[in-house]
């Protein structure tokens, strides 16, 4: 056997709503893998140090690491209504403070793009941090939005992204170190998929699918370029397939 076939796997995921599990269905005890799961700001964090060999984010976080490499053809891509909203108590507009449930964090990015392409706001007015819904203006949520008398203006993600873009919203990606072993990797999250996906049931009609085809793609290019285009973005290299 091959050096990378004894080589430990160390991967980091953040919380992740309820529609991102297939992805991460049992590398937890996966054997040769060391599976962490924290605050997508620690991933970030580590992916970035060199802590670990291969992260789940965000597409805006991946891309801030040029040295990454991207796993192709899987990760989650929202094409529905019902997978993220975003809703306030009045019609969006700067200063917002917007409260944030833990495993809504991976779409913080994207609200702060569809606020100045949809509505004009400057993103980095934008207060989105883990707080009380009752102190906020607004709640991101991908549970059981707040009660209609208490936020009754509610945009869904995937529909403001659609209407803007026209392609779906690739909330997730794998990223992998440029130096770790690229072909392990893509079998482990390969195989995680496959788990999560015979474990779900409503995987044809759900608002997300975990293979990323020619229109996600697409849609990821679109929103990297708008990403630079607001100033979301540091880099303005494109993404690399591993």
């Amino acid at each position: 056997m091959s050096m990378q076939q004894f080589q430990e796997i160390r991967i980091a995921v953040p919380r992740l709503p309820k529609e991102a599990a297939p992805l991460t269905s049992g590398l937890e005890s996966a054997p040769g893998v060391h599976f962490e799961q924290m605050e997508l700001s620690a991933v970030v964090a580590r992916f970035l140090r060199d802590e670990c060999d291969c992260a789940l984010l965000p597409p805006l976080a991946a891309a801030e690491n040029t040295a990454a490499r991207i796993v192709p053809g899987i990760g989650l891509a929202v094409v529905r209504c019902g997978a993220a909203a975003l809703c306030c108590r009045e019609e969006l507009r700067a200063p917002c403070r917007i409260a944030l449930e833990p495993a809504a964090e991976i779409f913080e990015g994207p609200v702060r793009l569809l606020a100045a392409m949809r509505f004009g706001v400057d993103p980095r007015a934008l207060a989105i941090e883990t707080a009380r819904a009752d102190a906020a203006d607004a709640v991101l949520t991908v549970q059981k939005p707040p009660e209609p008398r208490d936020c009754p203006v509610r945009y869904d993600i995937h529909e403001l992204w659609a209407g803007q873009s026209g392609f779906p919203l690739v909330a997730l990606l794998w990223a992998c170190r440029r130096r770790a072993p690229h072909a392990r990797v893509r079998q482990l999250v390969a195989a995680a998929r496959q788990r999560g996906l015979a474990q779900l049931e409503t995987a044809s009609s759900g608002p997300c699918r975990y293979d990323l085809g020619s229109e996600a793609v697409d849609g990821l290019g679109q929103l990297l370029q708008c990403a630079g285009e607001y100033g979301l973005r540091s880099s303005t290299a494109g993404i690399a397939f591993c």
